[in-house]
């Protein structure tokens, strides 16, 4: 009853399905292909992302056209990929080298479409450099416009204490000494006042050199900042490479999840073509046609005879042997399908043939109804 379950869950159905597949009519129930059309689907899709990358280098028409193409291609070659795999898997070897190159194909163009769409690290890490370079050209331009506004505005020769010290040496310079004393005095002053000028020079310089010093401090902890946020955007560039590592184990589950789910609808479609395909289910099926033509070659009595149904075209190359004949004849008189009958005398030349005739006495949609319910049970008998 397992067959059953996942065909229909329909406890009255077995000789529906024999029918059907008789008639080329039979498919699995609907939504046995869900899982594996969804798995497609997303094979498709991830396929499909190489459409993105595309928009950058194409427009318009161009761009439709090839949309278009690519899509019909990517279904083609997935129905393919299917196709051949539920071959593959009821035995056919000639489609092992179909099946592994489109399956190469969806998987090749889904990783190269997802790696486009989701690994930005080159772009990333480009625009993060020209940035850092600017920031830092900047910063550094910046200081440096500082610095030389330092050394241009401070300057010991242009400060207040310099115009004094000048001053100074300018009047002992030029007074006038009237005795050695004096002029030793003068000399001395004069010597201790450039002195003073060159100690003020020197400490000047250091207070400058200070002033720069702090600046370029400024200036490395502003560059360390740059530094540091360009680190970020690195740490952000591994975060997207792990993304897209996410992604492309994501596309080998789909393709190895299609597989599989393919390959369990060709096993049920196997296990049905076994069924259906098999001695009880071919002999419902010849008995049934056989039964039909005794209703289409009665005669204007509405009697037929056993010989009908051994030579029935339905009967070809003699499926049912005699001993099935007569059995499904009788069953046929059991039923009520046939009334009890007599043993006619046929003609055959010289000879004369005994032959077993019968009338037929209830509908044709009735009488097939009994003999599907009758085989309905002797089929879930057999699985």
């Amino acid at each position: 009853m397992k067959i059953l379950n996942f065909l229909t869950g329909n406890s009255n159905s077995l000789t529906n399905i024999v029918k059907s597949n008789n008639d080329k009519q039979f498919s699995l129930a609907w939504y046995n292909y869900i899982p594996a059309l969804l798995s497609n689907g997303f094979s498709i899709l991830f396929s499909s992302s190489i459409i993105f990358e595309l928009r950058n280098f194409l427009s318009g028409w161009v761009l439709i056209i090839l949309t278009v193409f690519v899509l019909l291609f990517l279904i083609l070659n997935e129905y393919t990929k299917v196709q051949e795999l539920r071959k593959l898997v009821k035995g056919s070897k000639n489609a092992l080298l179909p099946f592994i190159i489109t399956f190469l194909i969806s998987i090749t163009l889904a990783s190269i479409g997802i790696y486009f769409i989701t690994n930005k690290s080159m772009e990333i890490k480009d625009n993060s450099n020209i940035e850092k370079n600017i920031n830092i050209t900047n910063t550094n331009l910046k200081y440096e416009s500082q610095i030389l506004d330092v050394n241009k505005t401070n300057i010991f020769e242009n400060s207040k204490e310099f115009d004094v010290l000048n001053k100074d040496l300018y009047y002992w310079q030029h007074i006038s000494a009237s005795s050695l004393e004096e002029r030793n005095n003068i000399r001395n002053k004069i010597a201790e006042i450039q002195g003073k000028i060159n100690d003020s020079r020197q400490v000047y310089k250091e207070n400058v050199q200070k002033l720069i010093s702090n600046i370029n401090s400024l200036k490395q902890q502003e560059i360390s900042v740059i530094n540091a946020k360009y680190n970020k955007v690195n740490n952000n560039q591994q975060r997207n490479n792990f993304i897209s590592y996410i992604f492309l184990s994501l596309i080998i589950i789909t393709e190895f999840a299609t597989i599989i789910l393919n390959k369990n609808i060709a096993e049920k479609q196997i296990k049905i073509a076994e069924f259906t395909d098999g001695e009880m289910a071919k002999t419902y099926i010849v008995v049934r046609n056989t039964l039909t033509t005794l209703y289409m070659t009665k005669d204007l009595n509405g009697e037929t005879n056993i010989e009908k149904m051994k030579y029935s075209s339905a009967n070809k190359d003699n499926f049912l042997n005699w001993e099935v004949i007569m059995r499904y004849y009788n069953l046929f008189i059991s039923f009520g399908i046939l009334d009890e009958g007599y043993v006619a005398e046929i003609s055959n030349g010289d000879k004369v043939k005994k032959v077993l005739t019968n009338k037929i006495i209830m509908p044709e949609n009735q009488a097939q109804i009994l003999i599907d319910n009758y085989f309905n049970k002797a089929l879930k008998m057999g699985l």
